[in-house]
C-alpha cells in the first residue's frame, strides 16, 4: 500500500494501519513473516515486524498528523474482527488510544 501523505485531506488526523485475515478459522498465527516497511523514495526507513497473534486481526500502527508532518506510532496489538470497523469497535483501548481514535470519521 502506498500513501501520498500530501494528498490526505487536512480533516484527516489519523491513519490506522490494520491487518486482518478474512479466511474463516484462520488467524495471524497462520501467516508468516508479517512486517510493514516505511519507505521514502523507495529507500527503507523502518521495518516494523509484527508478532504472531492468535486472533484474526492486529492493529499495526497509526500515523498521526502533526501540522504538515506525519509521525508513526507502532502498536502491534492483537484485535478482534475481520473489517476495520469491527477491529476499532471491538478493541479495548487505553485512555491514550481512546482519545486518539475516538471517531471513525477521522480514519481512512
Amino acid at each position: 500500500m502506498k500513501i501520498a501523505f500530501k494528498e490526505v485531506p487536512t480533516r484527516v488526523h489519523y491513519l490506522l494501519v490494520v491487518l486482518t485475515v478474512y479466511s474463516k478459522k484462520k488467524t495471524l498465527e497462520d501467516v508468516s513473516d508479517v512486517f510493514m516497511k516505511l519507505l521514502h523514495d523507495d529507500q527503507d526507513l523502518v521495518k516494523f515486524e509484527v508478532p504472531s497473534f492468535e486472533s484474526s486481526a492486529a492493529l499495526i500502527g497509526v500515523f498521526v498528523r502533526s501540522g504538515s508532518w506525519w509521525r508513526f506510532k507502532g502498536l502491534a496489538e492483537e484485535a478482534k474482527g475481520r473489517t476495520v470497523k469491527e477491529v476499532v469497535h471491538n478493541k479495548p483501548r487505553s485512555e491514550e488510544h481512546t482519545s486518539e481514535l475516538q471517531s471513525l470519521t477521522n480514519l481512512v
